[in-house]
């Protein structure tokens, strides 16, 4: 039981951490590969289960960056496309996690 509470624990603050760090992006290429790493950090192993899915959610949608703020370009897909699509699949995955939880 105390092993299970630790490991969970490790997996909240390494998911933290790359939390923090998303957090420090200026750019929309930094940012869509730090979303990349939580995602992929999410699916390694039981990691998901032991996550706070909905508390990671929550944080997730509350994110805004510097460079979302910025008038895009229409014309041309740029690198926030990317982000959007990392943001969005990782959104998507935490909220079916939350979601399973709550069921």
């Amino acid at each position: 039981e105390d092993r299970v509470v630790l490991s969970r624990q490790a997996v909240q603050r390494e998911y933290d951490a790359r939390h923090a760090a998303l957090l420090t992006c200026v750019t929309a290429l930094q940012a869509h590969t730090q979303l990349q790493c939580m995602r992929a950090y999410a699916l390694t192993g039981a990691n998901l289960a032991m996550l706070d899915a909905s508390d990671a959610l929550a944080r997730l949608r509350k994110v805004r960056l510097p460079f979302e703020r910025l008038v895009r370009n229409v014309w041309s897909a740029g690198p926030e496309t990317k982000f959007d699509a990392s943001k969005a699949s990782l959104d998507k995955l935490l909220e079916a996690e939350a979601a399973d939880r709550a069921a």
